[in-house]
């Protein structure tokens, strides 16, 4: 399984009940779960939060600054002013 050749293992070849013996072999195991680790393009951004919806790891994560976070974001923190009505206003969007 950890060889991530689980699709062409026969059926028979497991045990009933679904039991690995061998243990210890967590330190195999791949962690670079993901192929492709997403990028935020904020000029492209739309603020629909579809991504963070979407995530199968919940690792994107939307936020909405006020001023006082902003203040003490470093210098080159990427933030957008945020979309919508009288609830953001004057807030920032960041991902």
């Amino acid at each position: 399984m950890m060889k991530w050749d689980g699709d062409v293992l026969k059926v028979s070849a497991f045990e009933p009940g679904g039991y690995i013996h061998s243990t210890g072999t967590t330190k195999y195991e791949r962690r670079g779960v993901a192929p492709k680790v997403p990028i935020w393009i904020p000029d492209n951004c739309t603020q629909c939060n579809y991504c963070a919806f979407v995530c199968p790891h919940a690792v994107i994560r939307p936020f909405l600054l006020d001023s006082s976070d902003m203040k003490e974001a470093p210098d080159n923190y990427e933030a957008r002013k945020a979309k919508g009505g009288q609830e953001v206003a004057g807030m920032n969007y960041t991902i």
